[in-house]
């Protein structure tokens, strides 16, 4: 069973995306051939309150 999503992402190509993370760290999603990182806003989401907000930062080449 897998856990239910704590986060959501916030702006780039994967704006709306729910996943779990440690809420006190950047993390880094690949997506083909790039990687995104988002780092925590430190708010909850309006769409989603139970969410942890997380911002776009920067992409990366793999």
């Amino acid at each position: 069973m897998s856990e239910e999503p704590n986060v959501v992402l916030r702006g780039g190509q994967l704006d709306g995306l729910r996943v779990t993370a440690d809420t006190r760290k950047p993390i880094t999603l690949t997506a083909g051939e790039l990687l995104f990182v988002y780092r925590p806003l430190g708010e909850m989401d309006s769409e989603y309150p139970e969410l942890a907000v997380y911002v776009y930062s920067h992409t990366e080449d793999r």
